[in-house]
């Protein structure tokens, strides 16, 4: 019997590469099926394992940061109202993630821990799809790469397990990756495919503001190949137009909050600082300053090699690498894209990142490939190495959020307020707040240290409201410095004594600076105690002059009025 002669090949130069078929222009990429056999096997399964060790240690032990705090007083609220105040603008995101979040600390409790548990399974379940999503646009060599790097990238080892959108924004970035690229090579059903993708770009819009420009570079990418091989483009456009009446009931607060966007056109220095940001977080996130020369000098490097790289590689690689640059240069010129951002476009990051190290070592990529890429390759584990020395020794870090003491100071200034009832506290930031909050419900009844304990929501709600005790004129004894300015400035706030919580971040507030022009004139400060200094404080106002950056991120001034100190 004569065996079936195949049906002729349509490849196409350059995009097979991309699609996973074995070209000459790939290098050999086998363009396997990922199977979830195939997927969990005893890479990811350690890689599962280690981080999640860390990471749900990790979540009781650094502290909650201000944008955690700030979001955790619209999660205890009833669905509704939360989702009004969204809908108002109150905090810039849609509300998908909020809802998941309501749902799941009235289940878990807001402490550190419980607040943070769904950010952590929503990140393991990241990277396990970033390997799928790599391996459906290119190979398994590529998808464990890439899983490695998603779980040991600097910033996702914190943002990871913030109690945000950021790891869920991850996550379904990475399902959205992986969706298309099977529909890209033609696997699985198209009309499910396209149910399916539609879905996730869907959640992805409905995460973060920042989705659409995502969804919209993975559409461009998709639709272009759909065109030039006149297959499935009805089917990318007619998903489009169902994403967009999908968002549409969102529209609204989405036009909203382009409005408060930084205005595009101003100085180029603002640019300059933006893209520095965002290339700080992308090659080491939080865990080195601009004094770690151990790290940068290594990532720079790396960074310079990449780039070299990527032109080698381009007919491969332009897929992913046209939704990176896309990602970079929409963030950047909208002044909009901050460190924690990143995590919005961190999976295809991750994905190019990997598929540039491996293809450069393919038998056939070439001795100056190969040489580019080993360079590459060792640069990213002596920057990431010295990363990982500056997290143990937690020291030249270029973000101090993660350690600001604000549990210990809170704590003590807590006890002072309760010996001393005649005591008023005024505190700006909302770290502080959140663990008051912890501590007022940890005395209604929950004991321990707050970190790796369950604090249930409602009784948080109540603490954190209501604060530590009585105060005659505003009816709580912490307040602040916007809501005590009205009684302040008429006189009728009557009090003698005031404990305040001063911090870096919020040290530029206008009602605060108002408030403390108040104290300096009519108080004297007699007590001050200050917590975690910042080495980096004063290169970090040379850098970036519309900041100051105090030396001391946190400080406890005690005041007593003239007379009373004069007595």
């Amino acid at each position: 019997m004569l065996p079936c002669p195949r049906a002729p090949s349509k490849r196409r130069p350059g995009i097979d590469a991309a699609v996973g078929r074995q070209t000459r222009a790939t290098g050999g990429i086998s363009g396997k099926i990922v199977t979830l056999r195939g997927l969990f096997d005893r890479w990811t399964l350690s890689t599962l394992v280690i981080v999640g060790v860390f990471m749900f240690w990790a979540a009781g032990r650094y502290t909650v940061f201000d944008d955690e705090a700030n979001s955790c007083r619209r999660y205890v609220l009833p669905v509704g109202e939360m989702v009004s105040a969204l809908w108002k603008g109150v905090e810039p995101d849609p509300p998908l993630y909020y809802l998941l979040q309501n749902r799941w600390v009235r289940l878990f409790g807001v402490g550190p821990l419980g607040l943070r548990s769904m950010s952590i399974l929503f990140f393991l379940a990241g990277v396990v799809t970033v390997r799928a999503a790599a391996e459906s646009w290119f190979d398994a060599p590529t998808g464990r790469s890439a899983m490695l790097i998603a779980a040991l990238h600097p910033a996702h080892l914190f943002f990871g397990f913030a109690g945000r959108w950021y790891a869920m924004m991850f996550c379904l970035v990475a399902a959205l990756l992986f969706v298309t690229g099977r529909l890209y090579r033609g696997r699985g059903g198209r009309r499910s495919g396209m149910i399916a993708w539609t879905a996730i770009a869907t959640a992805v819009c409905y995460t973060n503001y920042f989705g659409p420009v995502v969804v919209g570079l993975v559409w461009l990418v998709a639709i272009a190949d759909a065109v030039r091989t006149k297959r499935m483009w009805r089917g990318w456009v007619i998903a489009a137009a169902a994403v967009i009446a999908l968002y549409s009931p969102w529209g609204p607060p989405f036009v909203f909050e382009l409005t408060r966007f930084p205005e595009v056109g101003g100085s180029w220095f603002a640019y300059v600082a933006t893209a520095g940001r965002t290339g700080l977080a992308l090659l080491t996130g939080n865990l080195a300053s601009v004094r770690a020369l151990w790290a940068w000098a290594p990532m720079s490097v790396f960074a310079i090699a990449a780039g070299a790289l990527l032109v080698r590689h381009w007919r491969t690689v332009w897929p992913i690498a046209v939704i990176v640059v896309g990602c970079l240069v929409a963030g950047i010129a909208s002044l909009s894209m901050k460190d924690k951002y990143i995590m919005t476009f961190t999976a295809p990051v991750c994905i190019l990142a990997a598929a540039l190290l491996v293809f450069g070592l393919r038998k056939n990529a070439g001795r100056g490939n190969k040489s580019i890429t080993r360079v590459a390759t060792a640069a990213l584990i002596v920057g990431w190495a010295g990363c990982a020395v500056n997290l143990v020794t937690q020291n030249h870090w270029s973000s101090l959020r993660w350690l600001d003491p604000f549990e210990e100071a809170t704590r003590e200034v807590h006890r002072t307020l309760a010996s001393d009832p005649d005591l008023v506290l005024v505190v700006t930031h909302p770290s502080a707040w959140y663990y008051l909050g912890c501590l007022g419900a940890i005395e209604q009844g929950v004991d321990g240290r707050q970190g790796w304990r369950r604090i249930p929501a409602e009784r948080w709600r109540r603490a954190e409201q209501s604060g530590p005790g009585p105060l005659p004129i505003t009816n709580v004894q912490a307040c602040k410095p916007q809501d005590i300015l009205p009684a302040v400035r008429d006189g009728s706030a009557v009090v003698e004594r005031w404990v305040t919580i001063e911090t870096a971040e919020y040290a530029g507030d206008p009602a605060w600076s108002e408030f403390r022009q108040h104290l300096e004139a009519a108080f004297e400060s007699v007590a001050v105690k200050s917590y975690l200094e910042d080495a980096d404080a004063a290169l970090k106002d040379r850098l970036d002059p519309r900041f100051k950056h105090p030396r001391k991120r946190i400080v406890v001034r005690h005041w007593v009025r003239h007379h009373v100190f004069d007595k």
